[in-house]
């Protein structure tokens, strides 16, 4: 996929970074000897949250329902905002997605 979608593969390792820098529940960012790809089944679908431009609540509400499949803890949606915004600041919109 790199190869041929580069932007479409900065866009998703973007998401990756965001996952485990700035969410990162599990503290794997801090951890060097855990799996970098503990998060990769949450990338694709934020990833087509960002492309079908459903927004900061639609983000949110994942990001609530993946911490609870994670941690089995319930958190509101509003305790993700932050988080939210660092993918929103990731730039989809000229990926080939269709390529």
């Amino acid at each position: 996929m790199g190869e041929l979608k580069p932007k479409m593969a900065a866009s998703l390792r973007k998401i990756r970074d965001v996952f485990i820098h700035d969410w990162d529940p599990l503290g794997i960012g801090s951890a060097p000897d855990w799996p970098q790809d503990e998060y990769e089944s949450y990338v694709m679908p934020v990833y087509t949250i960002l492309r079908t431009q459903k927004g900061d609540a639609a983000l949110r509400q994942y990001l609530s329902h993946v911490y609870q499949s994670i941690l089995g803890l319930t958190v509101a949606p509003d305790e993700f905002h932050d988080v939210a915004a660092q993918f929103l600041r990731i730039d989809v919109s000229e990926d080939e997605i269709h390529q």
